[in-house]
């Protein structure tokens, strides 16, 4: 019986101090029948020259490029290309176990329920430490994300949910592919080994340094863009929580208009004229009371 064979994806933008580390956990591992399609987002740096080396090396890795347009577009892109049955998105500062693929096929095979196989992660890097994401079940994921990008799932899938989307370039488009991707068909399965780790670097700009300054704008984009799966699963409370943030934007509008009302008035010159002609006679009344 022919193996299953697995796509790594792997965008890479700026990340030549890294990729390399990455790729070589590609070409570690114990199960042969992988394909990495590496799509370079328009690196300004070597990342290219590095990428070329390994395509002469391993026929299996695929090199693609595009015009900087961000992860999501590049792993849209790179997917595209992919010919495996299953998909394993992968960016080029993080690295994989030599025994990840072996794995998650054996399962995935050996489970056709399964929708998605991941594993347990450390960070690595400036941090060295237990990444701690623990899927409970379908609800607790609607809350906050428990599944790092690094996970296997069909491709089949991917293509019938859309693929990543595009309204969530800042950051977290993960999240939001796992609501699609495991809606009525959430069985998840995290292997007890660590087979995942999760480059934290020195200089705190990735995109989810990012994303996490503007968690609460992204993750309201996430309950707007997917409302009906919240009512369902929590009942009218998401209805109110949208009514209850449309009342504090209103508020805050208004505080904000009477605040630079205040201030306008604080600055006109007639309150700065009453201001110098009233104050002495405070001073002198605090003085003798």
């Amino acid at each position: 019986m022919e193996s299953a064979l697995v796509s790594i994806i792997m965008p890479c933008y700026n990340q030549g101090e890294f990729v390399a580390e990455a790729m070589d956990s590609v070409l570690a591992q114990t199960y042969p029948c992988w394909e990495l399609i590496v799509m370079n987002d328009g690196s300004s740096d070597h990342s290219e020259r590095i990428i070329l080396e390994y395509v002469q090396k391993d026929q299996r890795i695929k090199y693609f490029s595009q015009e900087n347009a961000g992860v999501v577009v590049a792993r849209n892109q790179a997917i595209k290309h992919a010919q495996g049955k299953y998909l394993l998105p992968l960016d080029a500062d993080d690295k994989i176990s030599g025994d990840y693929l072996e794995r998650g096929v054996t399962y995935l095979e050996g489970h056709p329920e399964c929708t998605l196989f991941y594993c347990h992660a450390d960070y690595f890097g400036r941090i060295n430490e237990p990444f701690g994401v623990e899927y409970k079940d379908y609800p607790s994921l609607l809350l906050g994300n428990s599944i790092f990008c690094s996970a296997m799932f069909r491709k089949e899938h991917f293509d019938l949910v859309g693929g990543y989307s595009t309204d969530f370039k800042e950051g977290y488009e993960d999240w939001e592919f796992f609501i699609r991707l495991l809606y009525h068909r959430d069985h998840v399965f995290q292997d007890e080994k660590t087979c995942f780790y999760y480059r934290q670097q020195e200089c705190m700009n990735s995109r989810n340094d990012v994303a996490n300054q503007r968690i609460e704008k992204i993750r309201t984009n996430i309950y707007k863009k997917h409302i009906t799966i919240y009512n369902e699963f929590f009942g009218d409370f998401f209805s109110v929580l949208s009514e209850r943030n449309q009342f504090r934007n209103q508020l805050e509008w208004e505080v904000d208009v009477y605040r630079q009302q205040y201030q306008k008035a604080v600055n006109s010159k007639s309150y700065q004229l009453g201001y110098g002609l009233l104050h002495p006679l405070d001073v002198l009344k605090n003085f003798f009371s």
